[in-house]
């Protein structure tokens, strides 16, 4: 996160603060103080391309790009006039068949993946996980399985390669398909090459959980300097990482004399309150974090 110096045009409409701060991953405007995001839609509107000559005045264009997804649209088969008319004509209505249902069930896919991205708020993976499903089913992994568990497998997926802290537990509650079901079918994803397996960071996961609990700078600040001593000290390892972002958020808070209750954090950060209170023993007795009450 960067600081943004803004005027008295640029402020909080909930609090009126004028310290925005701008977040690089998530390419959003968030209030330093309340954790309000003022704008999470930026728009570029520089040129895609350099201009050298006058013809390229006439190539330029501003705007989103054409997504990918898009120009993977099936052809149709023609009428032909030479022989054979009858074998084309099969032929034509087993295709049409075919393409019918499959372009059915991806636009039930499309909507199931817009309609998890806008609940999340995480409308700028939407693109991927849609790429990402259409290569499945190019491959013919959607066969005999469930849409929406493919579907919010590709959102799990471009979560992941954004780096953006989403867990299953988050999208099990908002999509219809058990966790087990998406795990299942994210690494079917990674066995057919169609996504990448990458390790999860803790620090995705700090932006979410501070956001929801208006956390200000100086807290966040804090509680990345406590995660990085628990990643020196190897705390954590093969547990949830919201664990470990909830209990350093429980430590700061204390410390910058902002305290948050332990049920407060845990509901933020969708775990239990004996998951933050293991994480949170754990840095104790490994750091040299000393807290006065």
């Amino acid at each position: 996160m960067e600081n943004v110096e803004s005027g008295d045009e640029f402020r909080c409409p909930i609090c009126g603060n004028s310290r925005i701060v701008y977040d690089q991953m998530n390419r959003e405007y968030v209030c330093s103080e309340c954790g309000y995001v003022v704008e999470d839609r930026e728009i570029d509107y520089r040129y895609e391309r350099r201009i050298h000559s006058p013809e390229d005045w006439m190539k330029s264009r501003i705007g989103p790009k054409q997504a990918i997804y898009e120009k993977l649209a099936p052809t149709d088969i023609g009428f032909s006039s030479k022989g054979k008319k009858g074998r084309n004509k099969r032929i034509r209505s087993a295709h049409k068949r075919v393409v019918e249902s499959g372009e059915r069930n991806f636009k039930k896919a499309k909507r199931e993946i817009i309609r998890l991205c806008n609940i999340l708020g995480v409308n700028s993976v939407s693109a991927d996980a849609i790429l990402y499903y259409k290569k499945a089913s190019s491959k013919k992994l959607v066969r005999g399985r469930s849409i929406e568990g493919m579907a919010t497998a590709c959102v799990y997926a471009a979560c992941k390669a954004r780096r953006i802290g989403i867990s299953l537990n988050i999208l099990e509650k908002v999509s219809k398909v058990n966790r087990r079901l998406i795990a299942r079918n994210y690494r079917l994803l990674i066995e057919h090459g169609i996504v990448h397996q990458s390790g999860v960071d803790v620090f995705n996961f700090v932006t979410r959980i501070a956001a929801n609990l208006k956390l200000s700078t100086d807290t966040i600040r804090l509680v990345g300097k406590i995660l990085e001593k628990s990643r020196e000290k190897r705390i954590g390892i093969g547990a949830r990482p919201e664990g470990l972002v909830a209990a350093s958020i429980y430590i700061s808070s204390i410390v910058m004399n902002s305290p948050r209750t332990q049920r407060e954090i845990a509901r933020a950060a969708n775990i239990t309150e004996v998951t933050l209170r293991n994480r949170y023993k754990e840095i104790m007795e490994k750091t040299n974090i000393t807290i006065y009450i």
